[in-house]
Order: C-alpha cells, then sequence, then structure tokens
C-alpha cells in the first residue's frame, strides 16, 4: 500500500513540475513611450523655415530621429532632440519649453556641435 501512494505521490509530483514547466513566464509589461507634443514638430519646423529664410541652410526635407533629453526628475521645463546626418555632418535641433499653458519654446539649431541658429515661438494649443 505504501508503494502505491508513493507512486501515485510521485506522479502528482512530476504533473505538477509538467505543469508549471509548460506556462512561459509572464513577460514584462513594457512602459508607454509618452507621445510628443505636436506643438515640438512645429516648433521644430518653424525653426527650420525661419533659419533658412535667413539664408542659414538647415536641411528642409530631412527624416529627423527624435529623443527627449530632459533629465530624469527634471521638472517644469522639457528639451527634445531632433537629429540628423548628411554629408555635412551631424544636424541637432533642440526644442525646449517650459511646461505651462502656452509656452514660448526655444529653438536652437547645431551643425556639428557648433550652435548656427536660434529662436522662440509661442504656438498656442489648438
Amino acid at each position: 500500500m505504501r508503494k502505491k501512494i508513493n507512486i501515485i505521490f510521485f506522479i502528482l509530483l512530476m504533473s505538477l513540475f509538467f505543469v508549471i514547466g509548460c506556462n512561459n513566464p509572464p513577460s514584462p509589461t513594457p512602459s508607454p513611450t509618452p507621445e510628443i507634443p505636436n506643438e515640438v514638430y512645429e516648433a521644430r519646423d518653424w525653426g527650420i523655415t525661419k533659419a533658412n529664410l535667413e539664408g542659414v541652410r538647415v536641411p528642409m526635407d530631412a527624416v529627423w530621429s527624435v529623443e527627449n533629453i530632459t533629465p530624469e526628475g527634471w521638472v517644469g521645463y522639457t528639451t527634445y532632440r531632433f537629429t540628423y546626418i548628411d554629408a555635412e555632418g551631424t544636424w541637432t535641433i533642440e526644442v525646449g519649453y517650459p511646461i505651462v499653458l502656452e509656452p514660448i519654446y526655444e529653438v536652437k539649431i547645431f551643425l556639428n556641435g557648433q550652435n548656427i541658429w536660434e529662436g522662440n515661438i509661442q504656438i498656442s494649443f489648438d
């Protein structure tokens, strides 16, 4: 009788390991990437247009990569960096703004790390 109980216990234990082993571990839930406000893109495009009108040639049809460069823990001001690389070098546009209603966006354009243009624009929310 004891041998039967041991066999049944062994079978149940192996079944438990089999069931647990067949389940995939839960995958981590990715945290959502915050959406970049449209006004940031508008400020970038305004800066490109304004710089070109003032004689500073900035690529108009570039595909820019973007990243939030606001230091962690920093509150009250946000900065995004747009980057594009072409034959002239690395173009960088930084758009920064205070977190207030209808902020003034500060736009700085760099070529190979050298500031070549900057300006400010206020964009009203729609």
